[in-house]
């Protein structure tokens, strides 16, 4: 398969170990409190209205440690939930966070692949089309940066220049060379050639 048709699956649960694991402490934290919240409530009823129960103190005490039995079952059940639930957050948000490094390295040669059902989708499909854009505007760059060096080779080559026109050549050659990230301009090379 190519990789535009290929649909992306990540193999792993736990990509973002900081965010998911917060995410799932959070969880426990919250049904730790809330069956301590509910065995309290629980405890200080039975001890209130014990009196009322029509079944022994042993019975109710059992009744009481299958609920925070089936608290305890449930929090893990709905754990296990949250951290496939993290995962469908926390792996787009991983690979968002690849391809703007990707992309400040000035790779633009990709696309951004997310499942239809993943969050961020929508930021993974603006991001496709920044990446689109940057690589047209590159490959424009790259066309008129060469067409004026061209330019300046040609007019170099002419002997009766003013100064004020070798100046601004000088000077468009060094907005070339911070442009392109390169050391030498196109005057440069041409001195070299003129030299051997």
């Amino acid at each position: 398969m190519n990789e535009i048709t290929k649909k992306p699956r990540r193999k792993q649960f736990i990509i973002d170990k900081m965010f998911q694991y917060k995410y799932l402490l959070t969880w426990f934290g919250m049904a730790v409190l809330f069956g301590a919240v509910i065995a309290g409530i629980i405890a200080i009823g039975l001890s209130i209205f014990k009196d009322a129960i029509p079944m022994g103190w042993k019975e109710t005490v059992f009744m009481v440690h299958i609920d925070v039995i089936l608290i305890g079952v449930i929090s893990v059940m709905f754990g296990v939930y949250l951290i496939w639930l993290s995962h469908r957050i926390a792996g787009p948000a991983f690979r968002l966070e690849k391809s703007v490094q990707r992309i400040v390295a000035g790779d633009y040669d990709f696309a951004i692949q997310l499942r239809k059902k993943d969050y961020l989708k929508h930021v993974a499909d603006d991001l496709n089309e920044l990446i689109a854009q940057l690589k047209a505007r590159e490959r424009l760059t790259k066309m008129f940066v060469s067409e004026v060096k061209y330019l300046i080779f040609v007019l170099n080559e002419q002997e009766n220049l003013s100064p004020n026109i070798r100046d601004l050549m000088t000077k468009i050659d060094s907005y070339i060379v911070d442009i392109l990230g390169e050391k030498d301009g196109v005057l440069a090379e041409v001195r070299v050639v003129e030299k051997a």
